[in-house]
């Protein structure tokens, strides 16, 4: 998951953990909707009934 989540700040600095906390967040929401994408990357046969 690190490789998806890591994709908005890569090569970025912040001011601050809150930014870098706020960019993650967004990043998560949007992976968190995209069940099939997750599921194909890491196989996990449980993915789909707690993203539900």
């Amino acid at each position: 998951m690190w490789t998806l989540t890591n994709e908005p700040i890569a090569n970025l600095s912040f001011e601050s953990l809150d930014e870098v906390e706020e960019v993650l967040i967004q990043r998560c929401r949007q992976i968190i909707d995209q069940t099939d994408f997750v599921h194909g990357l890491t196989h996990f046969h449980w993915w789909l009934e707690i993203a539900a």
